[in-house]
Formats: structure tokens, sequence, C-alpha cells
């Protein structure tokens, strides 16, 4: 007996296990190709796909931000040029005396007699809004006369409401409810 003996040449292996023993080796060469090439670009592409939409999430929000900027920008600049308007609305406190000397001087020109109620200020840096009582004593025409000089002064003053009555013959007493703007310090 040779070697030959124990291991024949020639075996003939059916030809329906050789189908199966083909389909099971693509088997596993297509499980081994998916488990270790298919599988982890795969893994790799679903991660770059949700890195790359929250690039996108984050690019259109910062997107957002600048417009939001820009406008924010155009609106502040539109409101710096007339917020000089506005320094003639709010009072300095330091100029009380100015304020009070320029009603009496209406009142003079006017010819009207007038008492002034002026809530005192609050030690605060922010605006404040301070009510002013102001009496009149005159002739229809005089009271109104204040008014119109009182409307265009340099000073903001606010009429929430206005009574009339008549003390005399031709002369009435006006009470005058305002609000004026006052501010501690200078902004």
């Amino acid at each position: 007996m040779t070697i030959f003996h124990y291991f024949p040449m020639k075996t003939r292996i059916p030809t329906d296990k050789k189908i199966y023993i083909f389909a099971g080796a693509m088997l596993v060469v297509c499980a081994g190709l998916l488990l270790f090439f298919v599988q982890p670009y795969m893994t790799k592409i679903s991660t770059l796909t949700t890195e790359l939409y929250d690039a996108r999430v984050q690019l259109a929000s910062a997107k957002k931000q600048r417009e939001n900027l820009v406008v924010l920008n155009q609106d502040f600049r539109s409101i710096e040029n007339r917020i000089s308007a506005f320094d003639s609305v709010i009072i300095p406190s330091e100029k009380s005396l100015e304020f009070v000397s320029s009603l009496e001087e209406i009142a003079n020109a006017s010819s009207v007699t007038q008492d002034l109620s002026l809530s005192p200020l609050t030690d605060s840096a922010e605006v404040q809004e301070v009510p002013l009582a102001i009496t009149l004593t005159g002739t229809i025409n005089q009271v109104i006369q204040y008014l119109s000089r009182l409307e265009s002064s340099p000073y903001y003053v606010s009429p929430l409401s206005m009574v009339i009555f008549p003390i005399a013959d031709e002369i009435v007493q006006m009470d005058i409810q305002t609000k004026t703007y006052w501010i501690e310090k200078v902004l």
C-alpha cells in the first residue's frame, strides 16, 4: 500500500454537494464582507451624516444670529440718530430750578398766578416719572396763553387732566395734573 491509497487523487464530489459547498462558501465570504467592510463603513456614514446635520443646524443658527445682529445694528443706528430728541423730554435733576423758573416766566408772560406742586425725586439713576400739579388763576384767555406757551416750551410736560371752573366774573381757576420725566444723573 502506498500513500496514494490513503489519499486518493480523484475523489468525486456529487454535483448537488458542490452547489451546497459553493453556496456556503459564498455565504461565508458575503457575511465576512458585510461584517468587516460594509458594516463599519455604514456606521461611519451614519456618524458623518449626524455630524453633517449638526453642522448644518449650527450653521443655520449662526446665519440667523448674524442676520439678527445686522438688523439689530441697523435698528440701533436709527434709534441712536433719534435719541437726541429725548434729551429735551428728560429733565436732569440739576436743572430743576431752571425748569421751575421757566414755568414762572411763562406765568408772568401770560399774566396768570400759578401754584406748583412737584413731587420729590428719588435717588435713582433711572428715568423717573414725576407728577406735577399746576393751579392757574386768571382770565380764560390768560390761561389759554399759558397753556400755549407751556406747550411750546423746551420742556416736556404731559397733561393728564385739566379741570377749569369760574371763581369770579371773568376769573377762572384751572387745576392741571401732569407728569414730567426726570433723571438724577445725565445719561
